[in-house]
């Protein structure tokens, strides 16, 4: 429970149960997954996040062996993360792909700009790490994709900027590619950050955004998009038409596998579940 990647934008910071910058580690976490999910239908997908937490999964190994579990009870699985850590777990992702037709990598990436790296995920594996390591795990016969969130409005949303992204994806094996924008929350600990940020490195842009993100008194703690339809649409507009020109989806969907010599195995969507 908990990270200690300190994006801007992270909404950690309303966990009751913790303290900024604490992770707590859930000791039984194996053994309460093999109870639970044994009992349940094995179409259900297996959502696994964690890996973030390099220092402690280093450590404990939780989630190498939950993977381990989920092999032998033969669970389909999506791993999301911005962790090349996921590599040291190639072997066992290997093995399950060869078990059942759902086995997909996720990686989280705003875009592609060094500079907003340090501003916005200064903790977290440079997005150049996190392409060479979707194409690893492509090239291993896995489904890989991107979750492109947040996409950050006026700061990661230009026609440049997405351009490159899809670009480097295509190059580095990228199945599909998932957008959401930037949600703030209406009032609280994660809009009192995220405006800080802006404060110091985009000063020019907070006006902008205090329209975009209105305060909200006791406003829901996961927050909400931009009040802004026709900007909300251009940008999904200008994402389809790049998803369209490089060939990537935009849903989780089928793989091929690496050996041709193998009779190929048709990867399942989400939406199949």
């Amino acid at each position: 429970m908990g990270c200690p990647k300190r994006c801007a934008y992270c909404f950690e910071l309303h966990n009751p149960f913790i303290e900024k910058d604490e992770v707590k580690i859930k000791i039984n976490t194996v053994k309460t997954l093999r109870e639970k999910i044994s009992r349940q239908d094995k179409r259900n997908v297996i959502l696994v996040d964690g890996y973030d937490c390099e220092h402690a999964e280093v450590k404990e190994h939780l989630l190498r062996d939950s993977l381990k579990v989920l092999l032998d009870l033969k669970m389909p699985l999506v791993i999301q993360t911005k962790s090349d850590l996921v590599l040291r777990d190639l072997d066992l992702l290997q093995k399950l792909k060869e078990e059942v037709d759902f086995v997909h990598v996720v990686f989280s990436i705003t875009d592609l700009d060094t500079s907003h790296h340090r501003i916005f995920e200064p903790y977290t594996c440079p997005p150049s790490v996190r392409l060479k390591a979707m194409e690893k795990i492509s090239n291993a016969g896995i489904s890989t994709g991107l979750f492109l969130m947040p996409v950050l409005p006026l700061i990661s949303d230009s026609q440049e900027t997405l351009e490159e992204l899809f670009k480097e994806a295509k190059e580095h094996e990228c199945d599909y590619i998932i957008h959401e924008l930037l949600r703030v929350v209406g009032s609280g600990p994660q809009r009192d950050n995220w405006f800080d940020t802006l404060e110091e490195h985009f000063p020019d842009l907070v006006g902008r955004y205090q329209k975009m993100y209105p305060y909200e008194k006791d406003a829901y703690k996961f927050g909400h998009g931009p009040f802004d339809r026709e900007y909300t649409h251009k940008l999904n507009r200008t994402i389809t038409e790049l998803q369209t020109k490089y060939g990537i989806s935009n849903n989780l969907s089928h793989r091929k596998t690496v050996d041709n010599l193998i009779k190929p195995r048709t990867q399942m969507s989400l939406a199949d579940y």
